[in-house]
């Protein structure tokens, strides 16, 4: 008998619309000290089998029709909820949750938070004895300055952080069996790569078993022993990562192999001499008080000095770790931050002064999609309204002509006229995405901005979308920034290419040049830390090393020098400017020249 097994499960689910059949698992075994993954698209039933393994699951609506979850020879279902909250939750099985910050109490620091835990699970400890295991717990995940992140409330950790405290807090529990429900869904690819490292080394230490759920097949080829194919709530196959991946039996598995092969594709190039949009020396300093440390009126240099054009039809792809100013430049550039230096001018227009007299043709002419759909649209809106507002803010239709242009944008986008009158709930991720699209181009726009388009769908939704954004581009001529953590997205979409770090540019230039040949030893670490269908293994698996320096007091010299492998002590004390490799290619690197070679290994 396996340490874990799954026989004959069959849960439903109802509703108004009858019984669905959410899983319907013949078998599913995992040996101790194994690394299992699942691996579907969003809907398939991967988080339903993990809260039905914990008896989590709420019922009604949801249904355990038949089955046995067997840990260690004991039948979870058989189990009453007081059994299973004393002897299993916590104790022996543990979920690592996709977002991070909706588990975490916002009105706790992380010491309470992991102190409660620790006092429940270990009693008669000190509350000295308490504090200090919490600290010790924080520094195995490798958080630094630990004492720091236990006076700290989760808004102010970054997703990397919060996700560690939830491992920490998984530890301090002293679970066998580890659930990890996509764990680095939301992060940056150094980030991510880094947790699968910290995983991986804490599983071997603790001996823990761990069923790893995500939709991404490069992910889970790198990291687990063996993977299942989980569709329509059955799993479909199952094999080794490296024999699944090679020799893949089933069509809906090639398929999901297919949808990470990102490196195949490239970006289309776009030949226009028109300038579009320019960014002059733009800053963005924010005046902040450091209340943990009673320190007031310190300068956080968000956006330090960026400068770059962007040609009509362009896709410029913005790429750097949670932190590094992505965010904020796109927002300064949008007028929604008061630059603190700086021009950006829309076709030969200066932004900031066409809004101190009033103008909305910039705001007409420059839409953004946001990273989660959910979140950004009104749920109290129906389809047909959210749809709708900026052609009510630009112009005046009456409600017949109006209704008609909202189906006619929702039908472009892919999504049914009927959907007019349903709200954002009912749709799935990608549909909402679809319909945020649908909403960024109703102003008829030449420049829209893509805010992570795609870190909230799975591989498949994301496919589809990008087609979507490739199609939209050519039918309406426009022009998109792009702020994206994926590089394989970024890969297929972005002609250019600007890299930052803390606050700065360190390297721009065309898309495919970056990519084939990285001049910024920080680019050739993002892409590094990228997990591909090949990688074997964690050792296998590039980190960048260390955290982000603070951009309220940045190191001196070159900002990346206290995480670079080549730096050398000239580059703790000059800063580098901006050097012209031709072509539009353009780094921030004292010793450019001399690690050319190195970079292309």
């Amino acid at each position: 008998m396996s340490y874990f097994e799954i026989k004959n499960l069959r849960v439903t689910h109802r509703s108004f619309a009858g019984v669905k059949t959410v899983l319907d698992i013949e078998h599913l075994s995992i040996e101790k000290g194994e690394t299992y993954g699942l691996v579907g698209e969003s809907g398939q039933g991967k988080t339903v089998l993990a809260l039905t393994i914990q008896k989590l699951l709420r019922c009604p609506p949801g249904r355990v029709e038949s089955g046995e979850v067997l840990l260690d020879g004991v039948d979870l279902l058989k189990l009453s909820q007081k059994q299973m909250q004393r002897t299993v939750r916590g104790s022996r099985i543990a979920m690592i949750f996709q977002d991070p910050m909706s588990c975490l109490n916002p009105v706790f620091t992380v010491g309470t938070i992991m102190t409660d835990v620790i006092k429940a699970r270990h009693k008669g400890l000190s509350k000295a004895e308490i504090s200090a295991r919490a600290v010790e717990l924080l520094e195995e995940v490798k958080l630094a300055d630990a004492g720091s992140v236990m006076v700290k409330y989760p808004h102010q950790l970054s997703g990397g952080q919060r996700q560690r405290v939830i491992i920490a807090l998984a530890l301090a529990c002293g679970a066998e069996f580890l659930i990890a429900d996509e764990p680095t869904r939301n992060l940056d690819v150094t980030i991510q790569a880094s947790i699968l490292k910290l995983l991986k080394e804490l599983q071997q230490k603790h001996g823990m078993t761990v069923l790893f759920i995500a939709n991404n097949l490069s992910l889970v080829s790198a990291f687990c022993d063996r993977v299942g194919i989980l569709y329509g709530g059955k799993i479909l196959e199952e094999n080794t990562a490296a024999a699944l991946v090679e020799h893949p039996r089933e069509d809906y598995t090639k398929v999901l192999i297919e949808a990470v092969r990102a490196d195949a594709r490239e970006a289309e190039e776009i030949a226009s001499d028109e300038v579009l949009l320019k960014v002059d020396h733009l800053k963005k300093y924010f005046d902040i008080n450091d209340d943990l440390r009673r320190l007031k009126h310190l300068t956080l240099k968000a956006v330090d000095d960026v400068s770059f054009q962007l040609k009509k039809g362009e896709v410029l792809g913005i790429v750097g770790e949670s932190g590094c100013g992505k965010s904020t430049l796109v927002n300064t550039i949008l007028n929604l931050f008061e630059p603190t230096e700086g021009k950006v001018y829309f076709e030969g227009e200066d932004v900031f002064d066409s809004a101190r007299k009033g103008s909305n043709a910039f705001k007409k002419n420059v839409q953004i999609v946001f990273q989660d759909p959910y979140w950004s649209l009104n749920p109290r809106w129906l389809i047909k309204d959210i749809v709708a507002e900026p052609i009510d803010v630009y112009e005046k239709l009456g409600e017949a002509e109006r209704l008609k242009r909202v189906e006619a944008l929702l039908e472009m986008v892919g999504i049914p006229a009927d959907a007019c009158y349903k709200y954002p709930h009912e749709f799935s991720g990608g549909q909402r995405q679809r319909i945020a699209i649908a909403r960024s181009l109703a102003s008829n726009p030449k420049l829209v901005v893509l805010d992570e388009p795609t870190s909230s769908i799975d591989v498949f939704s994301q496919a589809q979308i990008l087609e979507l954004i490739k199609d939209l581009r050519k039918r309406f001529q426009l022009t998109n920034i792009l702020i994206s953590h994926d590089l394989g997205v970024v890969h297929e979409l972005a002609n250019q290419i600007a890299i930052m770090y803390l606050g700065k540019i360190v390297e721009f230039g065309p898309a495919e040049q970056i990519f084939s040949h990285p001049r910024h030893p920080y680019t050739k670490a993002l892409f590094d830390s990228i997990p591909t269908l090949t990688t074997r293994g964690m050792e296998d698996l590039k980190t960048l090393e260390g955290q982000i320096p603070s951009p309220i007091n940045p190191p001196p010299g070159c900002a990346f020098h206290q995480r670079c492998p080549y730096a050398c002590e000239r580059c703790s004390r000059e800063t580098p400017q901006p050097m012209d490799l031709g072509g539009g290619h353009s780094v921030s690197c004292l010793r450019a020249g001399e690690l050319e070679e190195a970079l292309q290994k």
